[in-house]
């Protein structure tokens, strides 16, 4: 399996939406994640695990945690994964559980 893509929005560190071409790396044959303690660094993977498996490992079944706390109410929590295997190509989008206002009504 080749990751080519990831999106996300609403998701751990990030509220706003994100990007990254995992295709950009493929001539440096190698790539390293980096940054700070708290950048979001372990986000980048939790994100590709709920797409591919409807969860994360570390988080324990504890699905609160998913959506970022900095989202308002109506701000929209995603993650979109690209990925190839065995030369076919996959696109998984995944929306954790949240409370949502109501389309009608109250609630």
């Amino acid at each position: 399996m080749k990751i080519r893509r990831l999106r996300l929005a609403g998701f751990g560190p990030y509220k706003d939406e994100q990007r990254v071409d995992f295709d950009e790396f493929d001539r440096d044959g190698i790539f390293l994640i980096s940054g700070r303690t708290g950048a979001g660094k372990s986000s980048i993977l939790d994100a590709i695990c709920f797409a591919l498996y409807s969860g994360i490992p570390r988080y324990d079944g504890r699905d609160a945690q998913i959506r970022s706390h900095h989202c308002d109410i109506d701000d929209p929590s995603f993650v979109e994964l690209e990925f190839s295997l065995r030369g076919e190509d996959y696109r998984i989008w995944r929306t954790p559980e949240y409370l949502r206002p109501a389309k009608r009504g109250e609630g």
